[in-house]
C-alpha cells in the first residue's frame, strides 16, 4: 500500500480496525452501530477528555462513583465542573441515590466505570445498567460509560454494557485495547 502509507489517514481511525471493532466487540453485545459511530483514540483517557471538552461548560454538574478513577476527577476539576459523588454497594451504583442526585443536581453527565470499577473492582448489575440508561433518557443527561475492563473477565457471565440499553442515544461507550492486548506486548 506504498502511496497510501505516505498519506494522512482518516482522523476517525483505520477503517478496517473500526469495522473489526464493531464486528467482534460491539455488535455481539447487542449494540447497533456503524463505522461512522466509532472513533479510534490513543486510549480511553483521550475519549474522556474529548467528551468533557465537548459536553461540559464551567459549573456543569457531573455525577461520579465514589470512589472513582483519579484521572477523570482531575480533568473535571480543570473543566470547573461541579463533581457530585454517588454511593455504591456490592452491585455498583445505588440507583436510589443516583436518582435522588439527578433530581437534586440536574447533571449534564454521569461518568461511570460499570465493569470492574476502578478502584473498587465492583461491577454494576445488568438491571442497574438498564436503569441508568432509562434515567439518562428520562432526565436528558449524557452517560460516559468507561468500560476498559469488560474483556478481561475470567469467570462469571459477561454483563451487557449500558450502551446496549440506550434507546435515546444518551450513552457514549469507551473501550480500550490497552488492558487486553498491550499488557502482553
Amino acid at each position: 500500500q506504498g502511496i497510501s502509507m505516505l498519506e494522512y489517514g482518516q482522523t476517525t481511525g483505520y477503517p478496517p480496525l473500526r469495522e473489526a471493532y464493531l464486528e467482534h466487540l460491539v455488535r455481539p453485545k447487542g449494540i447497533a452501530a456503524e463505522p461512522q459511530n466509532v472513533v479510534c483514540l490513543t486510549g480511553s483517557s483521550q475519549g474522556i477528555f474529548l467528551a468533557f471538552d465537548v459536553f461540559l461548560d464551567p459549573g456543569d454538574t457531573v455525577l461520579v462513583e465514589n470512589p472513582t478513577f483519579l484521572a477523570p476527577l482531575n480533568l473535571l476539576r480543570k473543566a470547573q465542573a461541579n463533581i457530585v459523588g454517588l454511593a455504591m454497594d456490592e452491585q455498583g451504583l445505588i440507583i436510589e441515590d443516583l436518582e435522588a442526585k439527578i433530581k437534586k443536581h440536574r447533571p449534564k453527565m454521569l461518568y461511570t466505570i460499570p465493569t470492574f470499577q476502578n478502584p473498587s473492582g465492583r461491577s454494576l448489575s445488568a438491571a442497574r445498567r438498564k436503569k441508568v440508561a432509562e434515567l439518562a433518557a428520562e432526565y436528558d443527561f449524557v452517560v460516559l460509560e468507561d468500560d476498559p475492563y469488560a474483556e478481561i473477565r475470567f469467570r462469571g457471565e459477561k454483563l451487557p454494557p449500558i450502551k446496549s440499553f440506550d434507546t435515546a442515544e444518551q450513552v457514549i461507550m469507551l473501550n480500550s485495547f490497552s488492558k487486553t492486548i498491550a499488557p502482553g506486548l
